[in-house]
């Protein structure tokens, strides 16, 4: 790997003045999760991020303070949106209850009832390209389904995009007419190909403009830096690994390799300047529009990147991230508890979930599908301090074995709620 990283950036970014220079750094007293999977920023100052454990918090100070706003365990929040500071919404890996809002500017959060019939299992993004006008898709595991709104949420219709997509995850609106969805086409998640797809009439239509070639693989997140240069992280659980770039507005898509399995957030400043985060691997940056990369030090499971501007951006992971000019006064933010780790992952007939107690508390530790419905129960009562390994062998509490496909473990301890991904293959 090249050494020179960040002095390319000063360069690049700050044109001879290295105190200047942007840089990424911890928000101090910012939320600190297992996942912060989403946010949305207005303005330089006010943003809300949302959290895999249920949350969603707010800032009015440009990240130096924030403000619980919803707190709801039994949620997985995947996604957040706002209209404007008053009017936005959240979605779910439930589909029992898809979507959230607010009209108060988040003090308060209410579901969404008024949805059509036809829905995703799951929203996994949102953008919201005018004041009136928001799209949703979803989900990671299928079906390949959008829902959108042209009056603010007073009413909502929805679209089935199968056969163009099995799979939804991402999806970014450059207008209210055009805009892009990323996802995978065939059978998820070992039979499935990553797509891009591309609709310039408000999603009425859309277009394959890339199909990939690997199985096992799926578009996962979006980052447009300029009209005309695009890019999109490819998750895949095993390499090689590769992302997509077009310069062209999206019309076409290259392929270009990437160094590390599992990416997952994507955002560029610049068309040159730009990151990936991902699960299990460290945070990589380019400064050549990611002809190569590097390993930066920061960042821990950096899912989602927003841009104001080239030299002003945000990030969230375990925590969240400012990007700004010149020394930030921010300390590193407080390390969270060890992570409950399942392995292997994928599986095929057993897999062990790993997790630590630091003292007595009431567990649970369980399987659900993406749906949020409880599969199986593997712990349920009072554990000592210390570590356990817990194994489950793909049944469900009925005994039934449970299909391929993707399922979460959930691990509640106390006030601690924990939530990973499990891939079960045949």
């Amino acid at each position: 790997m090249r050494t020179t990283w960040w002095l390319s950036l000063t360069t690049a970014l700050c044109f001879g003045s290295a105190a200047a220079a942007p840089q990424w750094q911890a928000l101090p007293a910012a939320p600190v999760a297992v996942r912060i999977d989403d946010l949305h920023f207005l303005d330089a100052s006010h943003g809300w991020v949302c959290t895999g454990d249920g949350r969603i918090y707010r800032t009015t100070d440009a990240g130096e303070s924030w403000e619980l706003q919803h707190d709801d365990p039994s949620l997985y929040f995947r996604c957040i949106r706002f209209a404007d500071a008053q009017r936005g919404w959240a979605g779910t890996l439930s589909s029992n209850a898809l979507m959230f809002q607010t009209v108060d500017g988040g003090a308060h959060w209410t579901q969404v009832t008024s949805l059509p019939f036809l829905l995703p299992n799951a929203l996994c993004g949102m953008s919201v390209p005018s004041a009136q006008v928001m799209y949703g898709v979803g989900s990671y595991s299928g079906p390949a389904r959008m829902i959108k709104t042209t009056n603010g949420g007073a009413t909502w219709s929805s679209k089935d995009l199968a056969p163009l997509a099995s799979t939804l995850v991402d999806v970014y609106f450059k207008s209210v007419d055009e805009g892009f969805a990323v996802g995978s086409v065939g059978d998820f998640p070992t039979q499935n190909s990553a797509v891009v797809l591309h609709t310039t009439d408000g999603g009425t239509t859309w277009q394959q403009r890339y199909v990939g070639s690997r199985l096992g693989e799926w578009g996962w997140k979006i980052s447009f830096p300029t009209p005309s240069v695009g890019y999109v992280s490819l998750e895949r659980l095993q390499g090689p690994m590769f992302f997509l770039k077009t310069e062209d507005a999206g019309l076409t898509w290259a392929e270009l390799p990437f160094p590390d399995a599992n990416e997952q957030g994507i955002g560029f400043a610049t068309p040159d300047v730009g990151w990936v985060g991902g699960a299990d691997n460290p945070t990589y940056g380019t400064t050549d529009g990611g002809a190569t990369w590097d390993v930066t030090p920061w960042g821990e499971y950096l899912n989602r990147f927003q841009f104001l501007t080239p030299t002003l951006g945000y990030g969230s992971g375990v925590t969240v991230y400012r990007y700004a000019e010149g020394p930030v006064a921010v300390v590193a933010p407080p390390k969270p508890r060890p992570r409950a780790l399942a392995a292997p992952n994928p599986f095929g007939s057993v897999t062990t979930i790993r997790y630590a107690l630091e003292r007595a508390e009431q567990v649970q530790l369980l399987i659900a599908d993406p749906s949020g419905r409880i599969v199986r129960t593997l712990e349920h009562g009072t554990r000592g301090a210390g570590s356990y390994l817990v194994k489950w062998d793909g049944k469900t509490d009925r005994g039934a074995d449970a299909p391929a496909g993707i399922y979460l473990y959930v691990l509640h301890a106390g006030d601690r709620h924990e939530m990973g991904k499990l891939v079960r293959v045949r």
